[in-house]
């Protein structure tokens, strides 16, 4: 079936719902968010950013859930299977985060000195800033640097629910370059200035009971940049999937996949075995993972519940590209995960 390629104009209707579903290769739909009317405190919005190498990595959120808020951040010693997370929650921010409705606007938020920055600076790079005082072991986190993209393409998804007024508009910008000084416990962990990583920007009206998988790869391999953007699971994705891959400066479309688990119980994944991610209904891609490290976190609330499995390790593999050329690659690091929500 194919997947439709979204044309420009306003995401939604007078009714908020979208005006169609699909996807692109970039920001083509305008945001307009004042028409949202319906089922505001199901209203989500966030910004997700996410740089390391297989040494170490940190993860930066800003996100407004109306009845809470979040400010991230999260650094990770994949070296000495660490995981530090200093996130701070916010009760009933109910839209005054005041997110922006594109991902090209600079913004600033601060709490209790605590500081989350993005200045865009062109067209391709963007400032990154972030302080955090006492952040691990009596030392402050630091982190000041430019973004880069490297490549022109991102994916772009608008996907409905069965629900109406329910909708989910989604940009993934792989292969983001970051240049510059990662200060955790007095040492610069991006010293040889090789992290890479991904903005996950998400703007949507979303059902009460979730889930999805979202697989990013984000690497120098040879002497490419290559990266993919795979996920399912998450609301009504006839009209198009958000699988791409990114190679250089350009991004192809993958259609439906296939992820498959082991299992330790019913529903409860293995974190530590291999998984495995297909084509659906061809050989168009094929990838084996390997996870090393787990991100688990678990909220059970009578309301409100989370369970997610971030699994980090390797991909090998290989994917069919622009009428079949095969890119093949072996043991690039990056990361998977499954996320079960009731919010």
């Amino acid at each position: 079936m194919a997947e439709n390629l979204l044309k420009e104009g306003n995401l939604l209707d007078s009714n908020q719902n979208l005006n169609e579903a699909g996807y692109a290769f970039s920001l083509v739909k305008d945001f307009n968010k004042e028409v949202i009317k319906k089922h505001l405190m199901k209203f989500k919005e966030w910004d997700y950013y996410y740089f390391g190498n297989e040494n170490y990595g940190f993860a930066l959120v800003v996100a407004d859930l109306r009845y809470v808020g979040q400010l991230g951040f999260v650094v990770f010693d994949f070296k000495n299977n660490r995981l530090i997370d200093r996130s701070i929650n916010l009760s009933f921010t109910k839209g005054k985060l005041n997110l922006p409705t594109t991902s090209e606007k600079s913004f600033m938020y601060e709490y209790n000195g605590n500081s989350i920055s993005i200045e865009i600076l062109n067209e391709k790079e963007r400032r990154l800033m972030v302080y955090y005082k006492n952040f691990s072991n009596n030392h402050d986190l630091v982190i000041n640097g430019i973004i880069s993209k490297t490549c022109k393409d991102s994916m772009v998804i608008a996907t409905p629910f069965s629900k109406p007024q329910h909708f989910y508009y989604n940009q993934k910008i792989n292969n983001l370059a970051f240049k510059g000084e990662v200060l955790f416990e007095k040492q610069d962990i991006n010293k040889d200035n090789d992290f890479m990583g991904c903005l996950d920007w998400g703007r949507g009206i979303w059902t009460y009971k979730n889930a999805w998988n979202w697989c990013s790869i984000n690497a120098r391999y040879n002497d490419d940049i290559i990266g993919f953007n795979i996920g399912n699971g998450f609301g009504d994705t006839k009209k198009a999937s958000e699988n791409m891959f990114f190679l250089n400066d350009k991004a192809y479309k993958i259609k439906q996949v296939n992820i498959k688990y082991q299992y330790v119980k019913k529903n409860r994944i293995n974190t530590s075995k291999e998984i495995k991610i297909t084509g659906l209904t061809d050989d168009e891609i094929n990838i084996t993972f390997k996870p090393v490290f787990n991100r688990h976190v678990k909220i059970n609330g009578v309301i409100i519940s989370q369970n997610t499995n971030q699994m980090f390790g390797y991909f090998s593999g290989y994917v069919r590209y622009d009428d079949n050329k095969i890119y093949s690659f072996d043991n690039v690091f990056g990361f998977l995960e499954r996320v079960k929500n009731r919010w």
